[in-house]
C-alpha cells in the first residue's frame, strides 16, 4: 500500500504542531487505521491484524498474528493456535509465542480503497486523540486559576476561550452583578473537567471558594 509521501509527512507534522499530539501517537493511530481497513475489506472476524507505516516512503505493510495458547484455552481460532497444533511444525513452540505472517495486498485497486478507508478512520481517531490531549491538559488544571477571553454569551451562560478549547461559565458560577462582554479577558477557576461524547467539557467559575483561596495565595 502506498500514498503520497509528502502529503502524509506534511499532514503528520501539521497534526503534531497544531493538535499537541505526540508524533508516536499519530503514527500509532495511522497504523491502527490501516489495520482496521484491512480487517474490514479482506480480513475475517477475530483476526489479529497489525500494520507498520513507513512515513519516509509512505508505504504500509500488513501482518496477521497468531498467538500460541494452551489447548484448553483456544477461544479465537482466527488469532490463536493450540500448543499441541503449533508443536507439530515448531518444536520450540510455547504458550505466548507469536507467528507473524505478512499479508500486504498487492492489488493496486485495494491500495486505493484501503487508503481512503484508512483516511476516514485516521480523521476520526485524530479527533479522539485531540480530545484526550485537551482533557489531560485541563484535568491537570483543576483547582487552578487560568486566563481566558469571553468568546460568546448565550442567555446568562458565558463561553470562554481558554486556549485549545472553550470553557463554560454557568450563571450560578458567576459573581452576582458582574457583567461580561465579548473579547473581555477574565480570570477563571477550573472547577471540573469532564470527558463526554462531545469531547472535553471545562466547567469554570468566578465565585468558587477555591478561587478566593488561590487569589490570596497568589
Amino acid at each position: 500500500m502506498s500514498s503520497d509521501t509528502p502529503s502524509f509527512s506534511l499532514a503528520i507534522d501539521q497534526i503534531v504542531a497544531e493538535k499537541g499530539i505526540s508524533k508516536e501517537k499519530v503514527l500509532d493511530t495511522i497504523e491502527q487505521a490501516l489495520a482496521a481497513a484491512y480487517r474490514k475489506d479482506l480480513g475475517q472476524r477475530g483476526q489479529d491484524i497489525r500494520a507498520e507505516f513507513n512515513e519516509q516512503n509512505g508505504t504500509a505493510r500488513i501482518f496477521q498474528v497468531m498467538t500460541v495458547v494452551a489447548d484448553e484455552t483456544v477461544e479465537n481460532p482466527a488469532a490463536q493456535v493450540a500448543l499441541s497444533e503449533a508443536t507439530k511444525t515448531d518444536k520450540e513452540a510455547e504458550v505466548g509465542k507469536e507467528y507473524v505472517t505478512e499479508v500486504t495486498p498487492q492489488d493496486p485497486h485495494y491500495g486505493r480503497v484501503a487508503a481512503q478507508t484508512a483516511k476516514q478512520v485516521i480523521i476520526q481517531r485524530i479527533r479522539e486523540a485531540e480530545r484526550e490531549a485537551i482533557f489531560d491538559e485541563f484535568q491537570d488544571k483543576e483547582g487552578e486559576i487560568i486566563s481566558g477571553i469571553v468568546q460568546r454569551i448565550e442567555g446568562e451562560t458565558v463561553f470562554i476561550d481558554i486556549g485549545r478549547t472553550t470553557g463554560v461559565l454557568f450563571p450560578n458560577e458567576q459573581i452576582r452583578g458582574e457583567r461580561y462582554r465579548v473579547n473581555q479577558r477574565v480570570r477563571v477557576y477550573v472547577v471540573k473537567v469532564v470527558l463526554s461524547s462531545r469531547g472535553p467539557e471545562i466547567l469554570l467559575s468566578r465565585s468558587h471558594p477555591g478561587m478566593i483561596k488561590r487569589l490570596f495565595e497568589m
